[in-house]
């Protein structure tokens, strides 16, 4: 995957169990959706709203943060194949 996001922001800086996040970001592509993806940490998190410059996620079970080390979210956009 590769993009030239950024992240300009994350709501809540901590995350539960299950629990949303907002992501405030730049240069996200997002003409694709379903190339596109965020990762807390090295697990992909549900996207549950999508936008160039801001992203809602829902955190998996597995990656709740307990430190804020373990919750760092990447924004991916893969290019199409072809």
């Amino acid at each position: 995957m590769r993009t030239s996001a950024r992240i300009l922001g994350i709501d809540p800086p901590y995350a539960i169990a299950g629990g949303e996040v907002i992501i405030d970001c730049a240069g996200f592509d997002t003409r694709i959706p379903r190339h596109c993806g965020v990762l807390v940490g090295d697990e992909p998190a549900q996207i549950v709203a999508l936008g160039p410059r801001r992203v809602l996620v829902t955190v998996r079970k597995r990656r709740a943060a307990n430190s804020k080390s373990d919750y760092v979210p990447a924004l991916c956009s893969a290019s199409p194949r072809g």
